[in-house]
């Protein structure tokens, strides 16, 4: 069969050449059925919603990438630079930094009491269990 020229090769004399069942996939594109037979190997356009995604592909999208990555670093540095720059002072004196504090230590007392009441109405042992004593044993 090698020796005779005017033979096609068969699918399966091809799948054991190139490695066997399992590792070897005939190429379908062979028998389709074109207006041209050059077209059977081009590339087979990505369709999404009716519309072929390799229109909507950017040649120059490395370069827009690298554009606005260097303006994100410039944007960082210069917040950076805005931060160090900022002073940690505030333009109250003393008296007016006590009033502050007060404000914000009377806040977090009544959050803290809000939650506090805000379990206190309920119930501890169900509504069954309320008018007897825990133990039947213990008088107290």
């Amino acid at each position: 069969m090698e020796g005779d020229s005017l033979t096609k090769k068969t699918a399966r004399d091809l799948m054991w050449e190139n490695g066997g069942p399992g590792v070897w996939a005939p190429d379908y594109r062979e028998q389709y059925d074109l207006l041209d037979a050059n077209w059977r190997f081009d590339a087979i356009p990505q369709i999404m919603d009716g519309k072929n995604i390799a229109d909507y592909i950017d040649p120059e999208i490395d370069t827009k990438l690298a554009q606005l990555e260097k303006e994100e670093e410039q944007l960082v540095a210069e917040l950076e630079a805005e931060r160090a720059g900022m002073d940690e002072e505030s333009d109250l004196d003393s008296e007016e930094e006590a009033a502050v504090e007060a404000i914000r230590e009377k806040k977090t007392i009544a959050r803290v009491m809000s939650r506090t009441n805000r379990s206190a109405n309920k119930s501890m042992l169900p509504r069954t269990v309320r008018g007897r004593t825990r133990d039947k044993h213990d008088e107290g």
